[in-house]
């Protein structure tokens, strides 16, 4: 539930403290159970607790978003989402193009890189490998409208492919963070 020392915090005696389960069902759905009576009260005055519960809100409301990352500022900005990833539709983004632009190109990954790759360029993982798709400019990806992609996290990067003179280059752009919602 992306949340750090959540399993780390010391507490002063073993009658404080509160165990908690989260679990994706492998044929769709999750449980998220807190059984304790102060989790309610402590979600008002515990910071961690407040998190744990609005990830665990987000994950189960699922609402889609694409937000933009960077890794170390390198790349270029100009790969948006045109709509949001819904699954059961066409998810559309957009790579910039200059007047040297011969084509784009759309990486999709099932995970971030873990460091940027080539100085902070390639954001997108590398294993398993990313699908690409060429275009010029503009990238549809058909989501399945299959029910465990709901609240699945997929990371994309643009890329521009320039030709200047006799050069052919590529130019990354930055990457989005999609989470495929409903």
């Amino acid at each position: 539930l992306n949340i750090k020392n959540c399993n780390r915090r010391a507490f002063p005696s073993a009658t404080e403290g509160g165990d908690m389960i989260y679990f994706d069902h492998p044929g769709g759905g999750a449980v998220f159970g807190a059984p304790t009576v102060a989790f309610g009260g402590s979600v008002m005055v515990d910071a961690d607790v407040s998190q744990i519960l609005e990830n665990v809100l987000d994950r189960f409301l699922s609402s889609a978003s694409c937000r933009a990352r960077n890794g170390s500022g390198v790349n270029e900005a100009g790969f948006d989402c045109v709509t949001t990833p819904v699954i059961g539709s066409t998810w559309i983004a957009s790579v910039a193009t200059t007047p040297q632009t011969t084509s784009t190109f759309l990486g999709l990954a099932a995970a971030a890189a873990q460091t940027p790759l080539l100085g902070g360029e390639i954001l997108i993982g590398l294993a398993p490998p990313p699908l690409f798709q060429q275009g010029s400019g503009s990238h549809a990806v058909p989501i399945p409208n299959v029910s465990n992609l709901l609240g699945a996290v997929l990371h994309a990067q643009g890329f521009r492919a320039e030709q200047q003179g006799g050069n052919l280059s590529i130019a990354l752009l930055n990457a989005q963070k999609l989470r495929l919602g409903n």
